[in-house]
């Protein structure tokens, strides 16, 4: 957690890459516990007060039978009598490297945690529950071969059960309380949990030679980056530098970082073609990370009084905002109970003729986002407080959403959009107009002034 190697490791690898698909391999997804899911976990700790403990299963993969017939050649230094040029070994369990390893060591913990009793959500299978003697939750997230568990104080004996059956099975390690997982530092209080990248952050400084550099106090200019000419552009060699700039700062804007959303999704669009004022923006960012480092998310317990958890979320959208096809881009941000827990930047499919339109089509994403979440909370065994606020700055959207009184102007509009309509009369989701300056997702459709970006960044994000 604080940056310093706790062990080295060595592994033999198979050369998966000679694989063929329908001789050697056929299905090969295996799903991972989504990001905002592992929020939803912390945020919901933090809420019940609930103990948070880490596990690692050591060679995990190693665990699941392989159903084909797969061979690998002999490795260096492995020393068998009667050994020739012919000899090959084959595989009985799923060695790293084989393409359908993931898959099969995640049907294989799956198939355990079930005989046990827990049930996967199917909004993200990688969360079970189960109900526990003193009919609490007890929660997991799974992460590969990184299992995260959330449980009430009083189970925790049960959990100690739990634990040791999966010991009998696995080889495991019981990290204890959760403290690093993932790339992110985890620590906790009484009443709050915090989340931050600050050793990630330190890390990437360092390896793009900017950690004695001088800060930045926004992550990106006023004015809105455009495509270079051909004269402009960078070398191989910078575009790979640019590219895994952007790659290090996209997982952490996917993590802890939603203030440097946009500035990211925007460098994003020229992975293709960047020039020299997409690498200077993008040095712009780490910049800003420099001497914003220790910023990050905190999860309160603001428990309701009758117990159910309330969504809240923001829409709002820059109409026409790309340069180059007049595009909008949408943005939003989703909190349980207070909390952090969802948000996003995106680019609009299609062109929108008004801003009202553009404030549809954002309304529509978020709108998808808080059903999710709504579904999984339910899934969860947690009641959701109905119907769900979506904050939105423009009243003509609302009343588009709301009724038909806009109908001769919107009737061009892809009717998927309406289903926010049905929402609404069911009692799900309710539009409420909020004025621009509280409006908490304008952080993440434009670029904006320090002012008013550090007061919006201010709202979703804090230093311990």
């Amino acid at each position: 957690m604080n940056g310093k190697v706790q062990r080295y490791k060595a592994r033999l690898v198979a050369k998966g890459y000679n694989q063929e698909y329908g001789v050697d391999y056929g299905e090969t997804f295996a799903p991972v516990l989504k990001y905002k899911s592992l929020r939803i976990i912390l945020s919901l700790a933090a809420i019940h007060n609930l103990e948070l403990q880490q596990l690692d299963i050591k060679t995990a993969f190693l665990n699941a039978e392989v159903k084909e017939n797969i061979f690998v050649e002999l490795p260096e230094g492995i020393n068998i009598k009667d050994k020739n040029k012919n000899q090959v070994l084959k595989l009985n369990r799923a060695l790293y490297g084989i393409k359908q390893a993931p898959k099969l060591w995640n049907d294989n913990l799956n198939k355990r945690l079930i005989s046990m009793g827990f049930k996967p959500c199917m909004k993200d299978t990688c969360i079970y529950v189960k109900k526990s003697k003193n009919n609490k939750n007890i929660l997991l997230g799974i992460f590969v071969d990184d299992i995260l568990s959330a449980y009430d104080t009083i189970d925790a004996k049960e959990w100690m059960i739990i634990k040791n059956i999966l010991g009998e099975v696995y080889d495991l390690s019981d990290l204890g309380e959760l403290h690093h997982i993932l790339g992110m530092r985890v620590k906790r209080n009484n009443n709050s949990i915090y989340l931050d990248q600050t050793v990630y952050i330190c890390d990437k400084l360092k390896l793009f030679n900017m950690q004695e550099c001088k800060s930045q106090n926004t992550p990106e200019e006023i004015t809105k980056l455009v495509k270079c000419e051909e004269n402009e552009l960078l070398d191989d060699e910078l575009i790979t530098v640019y590219r895994g700039i952007v790659g290090s700062l996209i997982y952490a804007t996917i993590s802890t970082r939603p203030d440097i959303t946009h500035a990211v999704n925007m460098l994003s669009r020229f992975m293709s073609r960047p020039g020299n004022n997409h690498l200077n923006a993008g040095k712009r960012i780490l910049r800003y990370l420099h001497g914003t480092s220790e910023y990050g998310l905190q999860y309160n317990r603001n428990r309701n009084e009758d117990g159910k958890i309330t969504i809240s979320a923001y829409s709002d959208s820059d109409w026409g905002g790309d340069l180059e096809d007049r595009k909008s881009t949408t943005g939003y941000v989703v909190f349980i109970n207070d909390n952090l827990v969802s948000w996003n930047t995106k680019k609009q499919a299609t062109v929108a003729l008004s801003t009202a339109e553009a404030e549809l089509m954002a309304a529509a994403e978020v709108i998808k986002e808080v059903l999710w979440m709504k579904y999984i909370l339910n899934e969860l065994m947690y009641e959701v407080s109905l119907p769900i606020k979506i904050f939105i700055d423009n009243q003509s959207t609302i009343r588009i959403i709301q009724n038909d009184i806009e109908h001769d102007r919107t009737k061009h509009i892809d009717i998927k959009y309406y289903f926010m309509k049905e929402k609404i009369s069911e009692g799900i989701i309710l539009p409420e107009w909020i004025e621009t300056g509280k409006q908490l997702a304008d952080v993440f459709t434009k670029s904006l002034s320090l002012n008013t970006f550090t007061k919006l960044r201010n709202e979703l994000m804090m230093v311990q």
